[in-house]
């Protein structure tokens, strides 16, 4: 699925509007943002990591290369992909360091872990569009979702983003009905955008407001 759209001496507790799962950072970790739901309720977002039911959303590191590596490479995980699969380690790391790069008020983009694998990426490379892509073999159970959802309120709650943008290819239908879910909304839709390779593609644009947020 994609679309385009360790901290250590850390305490893990409980967002009391969402399910997931922040780092209580100590005095040895980045400060945490004190956050206002709409609800009123107050919570504590820490700057680098996210736990969820499942999965750790942190920032990406040179020892994820292979793993990356292993789906930017992969034709499945990369059909609707804005480039075509990397054809070696090189391109990948030229990939990865510019996610390990990315300017703190530019983007925020999320190395995903699940049972202790990287299984793929969600973020920002650059406000407000966001992308993710996910190993083929998790497809299915929900963990696109699951990433997603704190990611997008942290971009709302934390970084004031109006709204969030997605640029999605209209065979994609994963992407596609997983944003629908979130409550993006079809802005328009425009033929031959990116040319991928040797092949033209398309594109259906989404935008979610964040009044809107709080989708499924």
């Amino acid at each position: 699925m994609a679309a385009i759209a360790s901290l250590s001496h850390m305490e893990a507790w409980e967002s009391p509007f969402s399910g997931y799962r922040c780092q209580k950072p100590t005095s040895r970790t980045r400060p945490k943002v004190d956050v206002e739901t709409s609800s009123g309720s107050r919570y504590k977002l820490m700057m680098v990591e996210i736990r969820t039911e499942r999965l750790l959303l942190r920032k990406a590191r040179q020892d994820d290369l292979g793993a990356f590596h292993d789906i930017l490479s992969n034709v499945e995980a990369m059909t609707f992909w804005y480039r075509p699969p990397h054809e070696d380690l090189t391109v990948t790391q030229s990939w990865l360091t510019a996610m390990m790069e990315i300017n703190p008020s530019m983007g925020e983009d999320f190395a995903v872990e699940f049972e202790g694998r990287l299984i793929g990426k969600a973020g920002f490379r650059r406000f407000p569009t966001i992308g993710f892509i996910f190993h083929p073999d998790v497809w299915g159970r929900g963990l696109a979702a699951e990433a997603t959802r704190p990611i997008i309120e942290r971009a709302f709650s934390v970084h004031g983003l109006p709204m969030i943008e997605a640029d999605v290819d209209p065979r994609n239908g994963s992407s596609l009905r997983l944003l629908n879910r979130l409550g993006f909304v079809e802005t328009g839709r425009a033929t031959r955008t990116s040319l991928v390779g040797e092949e033209w593609c398309d594109s259906v644009f989404l935008r979610l407001h964040s009044a809107n947020r709080g989708g499924n």
